[in-house]
């Protein structure tokens, strides 16, 4: 990749935006966004929402949140689409609404609005821009911006000038309209600054990624606050953005009303890459430097789950992260788990609500109920781990999906003996039983049901994403190989011994899913 070669080495550096974010790759990002959601639960086929379906309310901390989108570690986009934006560009009605903090005392931080800032009587702040990245010399543009909410990817903001190198500094006054705790933030690539009238807040230099760093203060209704942001870039996706929330705000009580007004309901709750990471200075409940120490929600969105699940209004969670959850929906009529969904995951979700996409992703971890449920963390003992070895109850399984298209199975075909050592062909039948076209992913799952030591409960020996039309069939091929019958002992010797293989092919694990088996002796 040539990660520590210099740039002009590196034939990736010098393909342009234009490329990287063309419409062809535009689309392969939001197959890949619709792909990988999966449908958890669709309680008396809550979704996809009915064409009559007019009046949406969007709500929850993660509903209209960039960062969300991408996760951890990513490029930056050149197009992006947030559920809430999803929706409305459905021709839908929305109402939106935050109802909660992200976690206990880390609040949802969205854009300062232009009302908010001011310069010489005018809305927004000033911004002197730089050609080079010390804010040196005289500046080469000077302008009013009435947000500062920039990401500069295919072109820079100064005419003629390179897009990657450059500074900028905004000088001008916040004012608040309401009085109270204010979060202050700024998130900004590669150095950032916020003064404070004359003391400097926030400061971090030759950060190779976007940072956002915060602090709070109490404001006042109506009170002008010079403020002073500089932002510096000498690498590629020069960005500033700066960003606030009240700290003391009633967020349930605009949430409750816009749930009310609606006809559904559409839940964004789940984690954010601000809180959930790597070496990250974040101590909040549920979360210690990055890492988390709960697998549930954040107790504020579950508190806003209860709150708004008791109006009895018809509600789908839209889960968002980038680890598994212990979902607590089932007063929810339907869910699903979009992860971090990449640059087009609104768009995706929106497809998926409104029955313009059929989802069939699957589940590549299992969603546990409780932390309790599992074995000490220090522990390197597999049992009571991973689908493997884990006997208890579960949220959803590895390997859950759900479709909108129904799908049965013939007999699985496999051979009545094998020697032992010997792989072999397994074949199954699929059928779409519905009366639409839907993507089906056919696991088959193979158990021992004789070893003679440790054991897993089963093993996922193969798997297949195939593409049906309404009432169309397909014979789904997978070939077992030697390795996957063999017992690994726990002195890590591989063994193969006479018994019985049990062979489970389904849309799911045995004992979650519907399921076609077939037993293979070894001799």
């Amino acid at each position: 990749l040539g990660m520590f070669d210099p740039q002009e080495r590196v034939p990736w550096s010098q393909i342009p935006y234009a490329v990287v974010g063309s419409d062809a790759h535009e689309a392969l990002s939001l197959d890949a966004s619709r792909a990988s959601i999966t449908l958890l639960k669709n309680e008396n086929q809550t979704l996809p929402l009915s064409p009559a379906v007019k009046k949406i309310a969007v709500i929850g901390p993660l509903a209209d949140d960039y960062q969300v989108l991408l996760g951890n570690y990513h490029g930056t986009p050149t197009r992006w689409t947030t559920p809430v934006e999803g929706l409305r560009a459905k021709g839908l009605e929305v109402s939106y609404a935050t109802g909660s903090e992200i976690a206990p005392g880390f609040p949802a931080l969205e854009v300062v609005p232009a009302t908010a800032l001011r310069h010489e009587g005018q809305p927004g702040l000033e911004g002197s821009y730089y050609t080079n990245p010390a804010w040196e010399g005289a500046p080469a543009l000077t302008r009013q911006d009435e947000t500062i909410d920039f990401i500069w990817v295919e072109e820079g903001p100064i005419p003629g000038a390179p897009g990657d190198s450059l500074s900028v500094r905004w000088t001008g006054e916040l004012v608040a309209p309401e009085t109270g705790t204010y979060r202050i933030g700024l998130r900004a690539c590669n150095a950032g600054r916020l003064f404070w009238g004359d003391e400097l807040k926030l400061e971090y230099d030759n950060i190779h990624h976007p940072l956002t760093r915060f602090f709070s203060v109490k404001l006042t209704a109506g009170q002008a606050y010079p403020v002073t942001i500089e932002m510096a870039s000498h690498h590629t996706d020069p960005q500033a953005r700066l960003l606030w929330a009240r700290e003391d705000a009633d967020l349930l009580s605009p949430a409750l009303a816009a749930a009310e007004a609606a006809e559904v309901v559409v839940l964004c709750l789940g984690l954010s890459p601000d809180i959930e990471g790597e070496e990250m200075p974040v101590s909040l409940e549920g979360f210690d430097g990055g890492d988390r120490t709960d697998i549930k929600l954040p107790r504020p969105q579950r508190e806003l789950l209860d709150a708004i699940t008791a109006l009895g209004k018809p509600t789908v969670l839209v889960a968002m992260g980038g680890s598994a959850i212990a979902l607590p929906d089932q007063d929810v009529d339907a869910s699903l788990m979009a992860w971090y969904p990449g640059p087009h995951g609104g768009t995706a979700i929106a497809d998926v609500l409104m029955g313009d996409y059929n989802p069939a992703g699957r589940l590549p971890v299992t969603f546990y109920r409780q932390i309790e449920d599992l074995p000490d963390f220090k522990s390197y003992d597999m049992a009571g781990r991973t689908y493997r070895y884990f006997e208890g109850d579960v949220s959803y399984p590895f390997g859950h999906g759900l479709s909108y298209s129904s799908f049965s199975y013939g007999k699985v075909q496999v051979p009545a003996t094998i020697p032992a050592g010997e792989g072999f062909t397994a074949l199954v039948e699929v059928t779409n039983t519905s009366d639409r076209a839907g993507e089906e992913v056919v696991q088959l799952y193979l158990t021992d049901n004789e070893a003679s030591d440790v054991k897993p409960l089963r093993s996922l020996v193969g798997f297949q994403r195939i593409k049906l039309e309404a009432g169309a069939s397909q014979m789904v091929r997978f070939e077992v190989s030697p390795g996957q019958t063999a017992l690994i002992t726990e002195d890590g010797r591989t063994v193969y011994e006479p018994g019985t293989l049990t062979l489970h092919a389904g849309g799911g694990q045995p004992g979650h899913a519907t399921t076609a088996s077939a037993v293979v002796e070894v001799k």
